[in-house]
């Protein structure tokens, strides 16, 4: 292994796991993860249903894609769209003073509550996506494969 190859393969790593956490830790309680959703007051029931069912899939997915050659890019960019999503959602939640769980892991006692450190915390998570998928556009010159 290549010494460059280390923080991409690091970065990796701890993605896919928080994701693969995230994601299985929503699935099984689909109607906490829809209460989370709408703790943000940014979209109507049905879409928060649809959203409370699928998101955790697109995560597990994702995770487990970005252990896959084949599948790293796509999951990548599809970890990088869905922080977007979340980075802005956070965003007006905090803007708007609303005292909530973030909702990002559904588990007995949690307590991921949103803010300023929250806020970093997905910036940072979106710039390792980003940063995973320049790597992989800079080594193969595709954006997907």
């Amino acid at each position: 292994m290549k010494t460059n190859q280390l923080p991409e393969l690091t970065i990796r790593i701890v993605i896919a796991l928080l994701f693969l956490y995230a994601g299985v830790s929503k699935l099984f309680n689909p109607a906490a993860f829809a209460e989370a959703i709408d703790n943000y007051r940014m979209l109507p029931w049905f879409i928060v249903s649809l959203m409370a069912i699928t998101l955790p899939w697109l995560e597990v997915l994702a995770g487990v894609g970005l252990f896959v050659a084949r599948f790293r890019a796509a999951s990548a960019l599809l970890i990088f769209l869905l922080t977007t999503m979340f980075f802005i959602a956070l965003f007006s939640a905090v803007i708007r003073g609303l005292d909530i769980n973030c909702g990002c892991f559904v588990a007995p006692g949690e307590s991921n509550s949103i803010g300023v450190s929250r806020l970093m915390l997905e910036a940072a998570l979106w710039a390792g996506t980003l940063y995973l998928y320049i790597t992989h556009i800079k080594e193969t010159g595709q954006p997907l494969q």
